[in-house]
């Protein structure tokens, strides 16, 4: 009989312990199932409070992006090309020489010229240099009374800093027609190489330098391109006049 008691007391203990797990698993699943929804839910709220605060900064970005590019197009209404302008071209001079004993010597010369600046879509600034060469062959002029004539080579060297209007008048299809103005500074060099005159003051290679200054006017035509970096093509014809003030 006490046997019989043992076996039972041993066989409800094992029920008590085999169903005590079963009431504790679906707390702890549950309790699982509330903190994996709580990170579910966090997670949902950083995403979107992440999607929001780009979208925030897209649309502000774009406002930006927006007020530049109206920024930009009213600076260019207001000067249109807005660019760094570099031009050069060759030259073909015709000059003349008046002095006070009323000689005129005219010779004409082979040169090139450069032009950097601003370029708006009306107005150009630049600093522009003017360079040819040339050969005389009837110079004439007095030094201390005394009359003294040859023939030699000639060097021309000016710069100026200028102002170019160009225009909406298409003085040659696919050309408009400008216009400029600036005072000018030179350096005019002539090498005598053929003295006719005894006196010792001169000989053959002598050099007389005109340090002069005075104004320009140019009238041209430039080429209309959509892009600078297509090399408009430029005709320009300059009037210089200038009065030496050293020789």
């Amino acid at each position: 009989m006490k046997l019989f008691l043992i076996f039972l007391t041993f066989i409800f203990a094992l029920q008590l312990f085999a169903e005590e797990p079963t009431e504790v698993i679906p707390e702890a699943e549950e309790k699982i199932e509330k903190e994996d929804s709580s990170e579910e839910v966090e997670s949902s709220k950083e995403n979107y409070f992440k999607s929001k605060a780009k979208d925030l900064v897209n649309k502000i970005g774009d406002e930006r992006i927006e007020q530049l590019k109206e920024g930009v197009e009213q600076v260019g209404r207001l000067f249109g090309k807005n660019h760094l302008a570099l031009k050069a071209g060759a030259n073909y001079s015709v000059n003349r020489i008046k002095t006070k004993s009323k000689t005129d010597d005219y010779y004409g010369g082979w040169g090139f010229n450069t032009h950097f600046g601003y370029h708006w879509s009306a107005l150009e600034i630049s600093a522009s240099s003017y360079i040819h060469y040339g050969k005389t062959d009837e110079l004439e002029f007095f030094y201390n009374d005394i009359k003294v004539s040859g023939a030699g080579s000639v060097r021309f060297v000016a710069i100026t800093p200028m102002a170019r209007y160009h225009t909406n008048w298409e003085a040659v299809r696919g050309y408009n027609f400008y216009l400029g103005a600036g005072p000018i500074w030179s350096i005019e060099t002539v090498k005598i190489k053929e003295l006719g005159t005894t006196t010792t003051e001169f000989r053959d290679e002598t050099k007389i330098t005109y340090e002069s200054n005075g104004g320009i006017l140019v009238f041209g035509i430039e080429e209309q391109t959509p892009f600078k970096e297509m090399h408009p093509a430029f005709l320009e014809l300059a009037l210089i006049y200038q009065r030496s003030y050293r020789v």
